[in-house]
């Protein structure tokens, strides 16, 4: 599942237009305790490593609404920057493409990682800390949806850096499976060049830990924000 710049972009004025609103009381009462599910990750989650420049076409996209033209101009601008990018990263795989397999090899399972760190968090928040049990009606939910190294600019020796992007659905449902707080949040890590990831392991489980906690403090903070008094 690749990232995309439509996606993104959508995902963003998704984020930027929810509001976080409280529990009202009786969900307040309801969460008495609450659980955490093991993390899911997608079938088809996982990407190659791109090489090309999507924020570029992020902002080809948005010139296009901005210029007057509309939502047909952000259309036009995002078909535009999208091949662009695409040509980008035809280039790059072609230079690199030799690195692909070990650098799939050194990707982590995130699913124990996302898991870990949501537990901590919520052991840790005001409200949720003493209400955490290993067995609830009431569940966080979540789910890698896509994840893989993205260019993330360049180096001082005009190599392309690429870091750890991932995109995490999480979602908290009470007894009846109502969903009562979450969303999708995104979240990066390191940079570095691909031959970093393709020779080191243990550098590549960093940026992909650094990612999930970017990811997961977002959603934290939602809950935090819905759970305040």
């Amino acid at each position: 599942m690749k990232f995309t710049t439509v996606i993104a972009a959508a995902t963003g004025s998704i984020l930027l237009s929810s509001c976080a609103t409280k529990f009202t009381p009786a969900q307040r009462e309801a969460l008495s305790t609450v659980s955490v599910s093991p993390t899911s990750v997608s079938s088809d989650a996982y990407s190659e490593p791109d090489g090309g420049d999507r924020a570029a076409a992020g902002m080809a996209a948005q010139s296009g609404v901005t210029s007057g033209t509309g939502a047909l101009g952000g259309l036009v601008g995002s078909l535009v920057g999208e091949s662009i990018a695409a040509t980008q990263n035809g280039i790059f795989k072609g230079k690199n493409n030799q690195y692909f397999s070990a650098v799939r090899a050194n990707t982590p399972n995130l699913s124990a990682p996302v898991t870990s760190k949501l537990k901590a968090d919520l052991k840790d928040d005001r409200f949720f800390g003493s209400r955490l049990r290993e067995n609830s009606p009431n569940q966080i939910i979540s789910e890698v949806t896509s994840y893989g190294l993205v260019r993330s600019g360049k180096g001082d020796d005009d190599n392309l850096l690429l870091t750890p992007k991932v995109a995490i659905k999480f979602a908290l449902t009470d007894a009846a499976g109502k969903k009562l707080a979450g969303k999708t949040y995104l979240g990066t890590g390191y940079n570095h060049p691909i031959t970093k990831y393709a020779s080191n392991p243990a550098e590549t489980k960093k940026g992909y830990e650094m990612a999930i906690r970017v990811a997961v403090d977002q959603f934290t903070s939602e809950l935090a924000l819905k759970s305040a008094e």
